[in-house]
């Protein structure tokens, strides 16, 4: 009987050794969990990779008119603001061409009131012939004759007031290539690259100035 007893409390002391060890081993192989409290976080992330930066918005600045560059206020790799002066062209030929338009619009208002006067005049003549004509003191040819006069001097107005229209068209037109002269940056951004320098003749549209 003590042996029996012995022999049990062995086997139970073995068996709780062996379930002790399968026990601590499944704790041990098993996934260690950690728990936080739920927050807002920022989360960076670094990509390293080669390539060819391209600017975003790439302008080719150009001269609207024919001239010789005078003074460049960039180089290449300048950084330049919008509105700021690119390049100035020669003025002296636009500044002649200005004020030659001008001289000839006041020619031709001067002339427009010259032929207002005519005008005035042979209407005066006119009436006056159509008046003696209807007396039977002037022949039908002096009426005719005053009638052509009063025509003429009326086409001769209408031709001058023409002529100032076109001279002062062309005196705008004037102006504004002076004023073209001076090219300015349309926006904020740098000089890529400068396909020009000064002293150089540029012809409208040719010139190629790229800048981001």
């Amino acid at each position: 009987m003590k042996k029996f007893i012995i022999g049990l409390v062995v086997v139970l002391a073995l068996g709780g050794i062996v379930f002790a060890s399968i026990h601590s081993q499944g704790r041990d192989k098993g996934d260690k969990i950690y728990a936080e409290k739920a927050e807002r976080r920022e989360l960076a992330q670094i990509v390293k990779a080669t390539g060819e930066l391209q600017p975003r918005i790439q302008v080719n600045i150009s001269a609207h008119v024919v001239g010789k560059i005078d003074k460049l206020y960039v180089q290449e790799g300048d950084l330049i603001r919008k509105g700021q002066p690119f390049l100035r062209l020669e003025e002296q030929a636009f500044l002649a061409q200005r004020d030659q338009w001008a001289a000839q619009l006041r020619s031709t208002e001067t002339a427009v009131q010259q032929a207002q006067v005519s005008l005035a005049d042979s209407r005066v003549k006119l009436a006056r012939a159509q008046k003696l004509k209807a007396e039977g003191i002037t022949t039908q040819q002096d009426l005719e004759g005053a009638q052509l006069a009063e025509t003429s001097a009326r086409l001769q107005l209408d031709s001058a007031r023409e002529a100032v229209s076109q001279t002062r068209a062309n005196l705008v037109k004037a102006q504004d290539d002076l004023t073209k002269t001076t090219i300015y940056s349309p926006l904020t951004g740098r000089v890529i690259t400068l396909n020009a320098k000064e002293g150089e003749v540029v012809v409208s549209g040719t010139m190629n100035n790229p800048g981001s």
